[in-house]
C-alpha cells in the first residue's frame, strides 16, 4: 500500500491539473480560433476582391 499510495496521490494531482487546464483552456482555445478563422475569412475577402477588381 506505501507503494501505490504515493501513485494514487499523484493520479489525482495530475487530473486535478487536467480539470484546471480544460477549465481556463477553452477561452484561450476559442480566441485562437476565432482569430484564425477571422484573419482566414479575411484572406478569403481579399483574394474575391481581387479577382472582381
Amino acid at each position: 500500500y506505501d507503494v501505490s499510495q504515493p501513485r494514487y496521490h499523484e493520479t489525482l494531482e495530475s487530473s486535478y491539473e487536467d480539470n484546471e487546464a480544460i477549465r481556463t483552456g477553452p477561452t484561450v482555445g476559442n480566441l485562437i480560433t476565432i482569430g484564425v478563422s477571422s484573419v482566414i475569412i479575411v484572406i478569403m475577402v481579399m483574394l474575391l476582391v481581387q479577382e472582381i477588381l
